[in-house]
């Protein structure tokens, strides 16, 4: 997904240059080589061998339900009760931090996205783990600038945290309104009511 590539349907690439002032996130375009080569992607097998903009094709089960708008942090996808369920779980037996009691998306510390009983239990609950072959992540940054062109995405001010990692402990996200949307690409180590996530399997 080079920045000169003219898809139709792409109209929000990722990179400050394309939010409103020019202000806002990274260079994404720019900084192809420092996200690739960061130790904490070079070694995830998500991510092994890949530019951020590479677009190696897989089949793909996406979370669709809108992003949601914030709510005073308070804010919660669509029919989700099934992940929060799960989510309150990870928290009494101390997967996911204590923050996240009420089984939020946008209550998980970023680092929680690390663990692996994390996964392994968002694959048991989508049956994923039956499934030979199939894996479970979130999202890289050019996947969900490419899943993120409507206006469920584009114009909500939320975010939502991305695989790749931008510094040691601090993960991309993206998808912030009036910042620039899906063209929006930041970086953050810390739990923000105003940062969700969405689940992605990978069919290999």
């Amino acid at each position: 997904m080079d920045e000169n590539k003219n898809f139709p349907g792409w109209q929000h690439k990722p990179g400050k240059k394309f939010t409103p002032d020019n202000r806002w996130g990274i260079e994404f375009y720019e900084e192809l080589q420092k996200i690739q080569n960061l130790p904490e992607n070079q070694n995830s097998p998500h991510l092994k061998g890949l530019s951020p903009i590479d677009l190696p094709g897989a089949w793909l089960l996406v979370d669709t339900r809108p992003k949601p708008n914030l709510q005073n942090g308070n804010q919660s996808y669509e029919n989700d009760t099934l992940i929060q369920e799960t989510l309150k779980q990870l928290v009494a037996k101390g997967v996911v931090n204590r923050g996240a009691a009420d089984g939020l998306r946008n209550k998980i510390h970023p680092l929680v996205f690390s663990k692996p009983e994390f996964w392994e239990a968002l694959a048991q609950l989508l049956k994923v783990d039956q499934i030979p072959g199939a894996s479970i992540r979130l999202p890289r940054a050019i996947e969900a600038n490419v899943m993120g062109q409507g206006p469920e995405f584009h114009e909500t001010i939320t975010w939502e945290w991305c695989e790749e990692y931008y510094q040691t402990g601090k993960r991309l996200l993206c998808g912030r309104s009036g910042r620039g949307g899906a063209s929006l690409v930041n970086w953050s180590g810390a739990v923000d009511d105003y940062v969700g996530f969405r689940p992605l399997v990978v069919f290999s």
